[in-house]
């Protein structure tokens, strides 16, 4: 049985299939851009079918319909106040006691992670000035006890991942900013990897907060 996630899953992949076949029937250039899109897609196929085995695993443990509870709610309109009601409810029950352990901090460090996050949509942040968020973010990092590294990249070094990485003069500025929290040892190690810089604000006038405030209202906190 198809779930509508499979269908528009199936739908998308069909419009790149298309794309691919323009690309690989023009120059060198668009070739081998149909080439790096085509291991892409094989990718997410694995990553996809990776999801799929974990979604069977919440099927067996009886989760299924609570998290069916919080897609629908997204659906109709991201109502996030409903979907943090449902996470809150005790008819959620995580399978381990990993699981509880991790919800249990969440519930315990949302006053500090408010603050945390207020802080980051306060600080500059746009495309190209990212220093002194980057500095919020490492200070973060040290308060937790993490082995903390800030260097700015330098293009020369990059250039085995150029296709990979937006063409600039220099990272000056710019800094990448690495945690490191260090094992028992013997395990497998786990990457979490985002990016800290923003778009810029626009037409102030459209906002109905102020976008770099961090303002709270109405349970919901407000920024770009």
């Amino acid at each position: 049985m198809l779930h509508d996630a499979d269908v528009r899953i199936a739908l998308l992949a069909e419009e790149q299939r298309a794309a691919h076949d323009v690309l690989r029937g023009g120059d060198p250039v668009h070739a081998g851009f149909a080439a790096m899109l085509d291991a892409e897609r094989v990718a997410r196929q694995s990553a996809f079918e990776d999801f799929m085995k974990g979604w069977a695993s919440i099927e067996a443990t009886g989760m299924r319909e609570s998290l069916g509870a919080l897609a629908n709610g997204a659906a109709r309109g991201g109502d996030e106040d409903a979907i943090v009601t449902n996470l809150n409810r005790a008819e959620y029950e995580p399978a381990s006691d990993l699981a509880r352990r991790v919800r249990r901090a969440v519930a315990d460090l949302a006053e500090q992670e408010t603050a945390f996050l207020r802080d980051l949509v306060r600080t500059p942040s746009q495309t190209g000035d990212e220093a002194a968020v980057q500095r919020v973010v490492a200070d973060a990092f040290r308060g937790h006890g993490l082995e903390t590294e800030v260097r700015e990249p330098v293009v020369a070094d990059l250039a085995d991942w150029a296709e990979h990485v937006t063409p600039v003069a220099n990272y000056e500025g710019r800094p990448n900013v690495v945690g490191v929290r260090r094992g028992s040892g013997g395990g497998r190690s786990l990457i979490l990897n985002a990016h800290i810089d923003t778009v810029e604000v626009g037409d102030r006038a459209q906002w109905t907060h102020d976008p770099l405030g961090g303002e709270i209202d109405g349970g919901r906190l407000w920024g770009r």
